[in-house]
């Protein structure tokens, strides 16, 4: 964000001499008491859009479909994995 603040003072008009990179997270974490939200897993956009939508019946249809479609490909995952591990003739690539 410090490159994009450096960057605006340059272009404007008139062209203002940037603060620091010091005195700007000062200004930005201490003083406004800002930060980014960094969550633990990312969601997919459908997800998103419907945890956030205030009026969650336009979009329950097409919402439970999604789960039910997801909840498919995790069991197929689990079943590929448990038969990778039985048969000499397949792998599975998995998270380390």
């Amino acid at each position: 964000m410090y490159d994009l603040y450096r960057t605006e003072c340059t272009t404007s008009t008139p062209p203002v001499k940037p603060v620091s990179e010091a005195v700007y997270c000062n200004i930005f974490g201490k003083e406004y008491n800002l930060s980014f939200f960094k969550p633990k897993k990312d969601q997919c956009e459908m997800c998103t859009k419907y945890t956030l939508s205030r009026s969650k019946e336009h979009l329950q249809e097409e919402y439970d479909a999604h789960i039910e479609r997801k909840l498919s490909c995790q069991q197929a995952k689990t079943d590929d994995k448990n038969l990778a591990g039985v048969t000499n003739n397949m792998a599975m690539a998995g998270n380390i």
